[in-house]
């Protein structure tokens, strides 16, 4: 399914001062033609997510990077109120929005600590200034569920902080936080590399840590800034690191052979299937029946769209790194994205240690 666009017109949003504050809504939007569920949703952000069935649906294309007063004026708002007699309960509301009525979006213990997400994205541009990163510089780009209970947010940090890995392909170096006010999820956050062609996601650092916090209180922005502190003194020391996968070039058998062996057995045949025909002919691709017991390199596939930016066939690591991504990046749930994220550097060393070799010399492929 593809994102939904919405043109908006109105009030521009809030200034950026010391801390952002919510700014008034912005007027009703035109809906395009296709699913019409999680309409409400659509006049939230360009760009977003929809729930489906109480899950996340996955996108063709990213959600368009705004600025941080645009994003904050589109957030939801939401309240608490007494769940009738219970002395036990709340219920959770989203305030009226665009025209549309206020709805209830879950049923939470009276000891559940509500973040809206609007109190999410002003921490964090807080704590992102407190660490040395320009606001002015910074885009966003929100993903919501379908009442906007859900939230998955990539704050881009300004350009002089990405990484130029030699392809001509911008990445950004990227705050993700994730926020529910459902009970539905902690709020967490990563740092990530993300390529700006298709949000291919690499997490920063060697431990791949993220700040994780259950709703029992409000947000620390001290908390935030010393977990961005650490992350931002990480990401400096890899780009090095990261800039040597562009150095390393790919056999053609190693990039089978790593598809077939590792990549297989850590997220099975189907994801396996995807990165090698994104990585050796750009394409995404699905099975075709009959599933033979095949190794995803040989089997049957229907080709369902370009990879944007992909280089084909893949020549280095890193080439090979942003098939991976691409695949982790499609997950439908954010949670599932982080955790492939987080394999891409493990799998990438399993390349390194035996399907590459520098200046493109000859190598003997994995596994044989």
């Amino acid at each position: 399914m593809r994102s939904l666009w919405v043109a908006r017109s109105g009030p521009p949003g809030p200034r950026l001062g010391r801390s952002l504050r919510p700014g008034p809504g912005s007027s009703p939007a035109k809906i395009p033609t296709g699913n019409r569920r999680g309409m409400e949703a659509s006049r939230l952000l360009p760009g977003v997510t929809l729930l489906r069935a109480g899950r996340w649906v996955g996108t063709d294309e990213p959600p368009p990077a705004v600025s941080l007063e645009k994003a904050l004026a589109s957030l939801p708002r939401f309240r608490r109120v007494g769940f009738g007699s219970n002395r036990h309960l709340d219920v959770v509301v989203r305030e009226p929005l665009a025209g549309a009525p206020e709805v209830p979006v879950a049923v939470v213990s009276k000891r559940y600590a509500l973040v809206p997400h609007a109190e999410v994205l002003s921490a964090l541009v807080e704590a992102a200034r407190r660490s040395g990163l320009d606001p002015a510089g910074m885009r966003a780009r929100v993903e919501l569920t379908e009442y906007g209970e859900r939230m998955l947010l990539l704050l881009e940090a300004p350009p002089g902080r990405g990484l130029d890995a030699g392809d001509g392909q911008p990445v950004a170096l990227t705050v993700v936080a994730l926020n529910s006010v459902d009970g539905s999820s902690r709020f967490a956050i990563v740092l990530a590399w993300m390529r700006l062609a298709c949000l291919n996601g690499l997490l920063v650092g060697s431990a791949r840590e993220r700040l994780a916090r259950a709703h029992t209180g409000g947000l620390e922005v001290a908390a935030i800034r010393r977990f961005l502190d650490r992350g931002l003194r990480v990401a400096e020391a890899e780009r090095a690191d990261l800039r040597a996968w562009g150095e390393r070039r790919v056999t053609a058998e190693g990039l089978r052979d790593w598809v077939d062996g590792p990549v297989r057995r850590r997220w099975g045949v189907t994801a396996a299937a995807r990165v090698f025909h994104a990585a050796s002919q750009g394409l995404d691709v699905g099975f075709v029946p009959p599933l033979l017991r095949l190794p995803p390199s040989e089997r049957a596939v229907r080709p369902r769209g370009r990879v944007p930016g992909a280089a084909v066939p893949a020549r280095t690591a890193w080439d090979a790194a942003q098939a991976l991504s691409w695949v982790a990046s499609r997950q439908p749930e954010p949670a599932d994205r982080l955790t492939r994220w987080r394999d891409v550097p493990g799998l990438v060393a399993e390349l390194l240690r035996h399907g590459t070799a520098p200046g493109g010399e000859s190598q003997a492929p994995l596994f044989r």
